[in-house]
């Protein structure tokens, strides 16, 4: 599957590795949906999101409302 520059959103069912694996291997970079079922990767990527809010990101313009 030619991917090559294509964000790729999923529901649940591309929250598998091979299906992730198989976007990138594609070319391609992916949106996947995280739930509180998996506390510890909610809880990191809430505090990754919780500090790049706080701090900026370098390379990165971006507001927020």
């Amino acid at each position: 599957m030619d991917l090559e520059g294509a964000v790729v959103t999923i529901d649940a069912m591309g929250c598998q590795k091979d299906i992730a694996a198989k976007i990138v291997s594609g070319g391609g970079q992916y949106v996947l949906a995280v739930k509180e079922n998996q506390p510890h990767l909610y809880e990191d990527i809430e505090r990754a999101f919780g500090e790049a809010l706080d701090q900026g990101e370098p390379g990165v313009d971006f507001t927020e409302c």
